[in-house]
């Protein structure tokens, strides 16, 4: 029995590197890292000023977050079908990450603003230095939907096929 298992277990882990060509994490990485590529050129020339740093930063136009999420949303659903328990599961999933995205860090925002005027008179290396903003404008999580939506379709126009070895 035990035998069997330990079989079992080095023939599934023996595939684990064909996460590297998997559709749907490719999908979603590579648009959670061109949405912060757009974002950062956004805001580069909002302040004239080209920044990589940008790319890191909290907030901004399109939500990262989200066009990663809902990248991942879609391809779920285009790979496993629109009524599968893994699209279902990746909706659930999807609206948490978005309302999180401006409620909760919103939340924090406010609780950080707050925060901050109270320990004013403090050193900063006694409370240590919060970013600005972290939250997401609503229109800026529904630029990341949009971005989401098209980068998707035009990812699958482009490498449906591409990954397709690795099956």
């Amino acid at each position: 029995m035990i035998q069997e298992n330990l079989a079992f277990l080095l023939d599934n882990l023996s595939g684990v590197w064909k996460i590297l060509f998997n559709r749907v994490m490719i999908l979603s990485c590579s648009s959670q890292i061109v949405s912060m590529l757009v974002k950062s050129l956004i805001k580069s020339v909002k302040n004239k000023k080209f920044s990589l740093k940008e790319m890191a930063s909290y907030g901004g136009m399109p939500s990262s977050h989200t066009a990663f999420i809902v990248s991942a949303t879609l391809g779920l659903g285009i790979e496993y079908g629109w009524n599968s328990g893994v699209f279902g599961f990746a909706i659930v999933s999807a609206l948490i990450v978005l309302v999180d995205a401006v409620k909760l860090r919103g939340t924090i925002d406010r609780v950080n603003e707050r925060s901050t005027y109270l320990a004013k008179d403090c050193p900063e290396s006694e409370i240590g230095k919060t970013p600005k903003h972290i939250a997401h404008k609503f229109s800026e999580v529904i630029g990341g939907i949009v971005f989401a939506i098209i980068y998707t379709f035009l990812f699958y126009l482009c490498f449906k096929g591409f990954f397709d070895f690795a099956n």
